[in-house]
């Protein structure tokens, strides 16, 4: 399954999102979703609006989940544009989340589930 490949590459520490993590999420909620076979522009379309609301998600665990010393922190980190650097995004999430890769990845199977969903309706 994709998504288990996405935890393992939280789960092994490949940096904040691990090697290509959005892309391998949209590929599974577009077949768990039996969108698979959509014409190349509505696919292109959906891949990019997929990828958005993935990356959206993942802020939204991480500031969910930080004190407000840490939400300070990553508002900061932000600041620059919303694609942080992300061994600095490693270190205030291991400073201020150590927990974080299990937040991650509850977050993300949540996230996959109201999107297959909402697909499916």
């Amino acid at each position: 399954m994709e998504n288990n490949k996405a935890k393992k590459a939280i789960k092994d520490g490949e940096g904040f999102l691990g090697a290509d993590i959005a892309d391998n999420i949209v590929s599974e909620i577009i077949t768990k979703a039996g969108l698979s076979d959509l014409p190349k522009a509505d696919m292109d379309y959906l891949r990019e609006n997929l990828s958005l609301q993935v990356s959206r998600r993942l802020g939204l665990i991480i500031i969910e989940n930080l004190s407000e010393e840490g939400q300070g922190a990553y508002i900061k980190l932000i600041e620059g544009g919303l694609v942080p650097d992300v061994d600095k995004m490693q270190g205030l999430l291991e400073k201020y989340l150590p927990d974080y890769q299990d937040k991650i990845k509850a977050g993300l199977d949540i996230f996959i589930q109201e999107a297959v969903k909402s697909f499916s309706k």
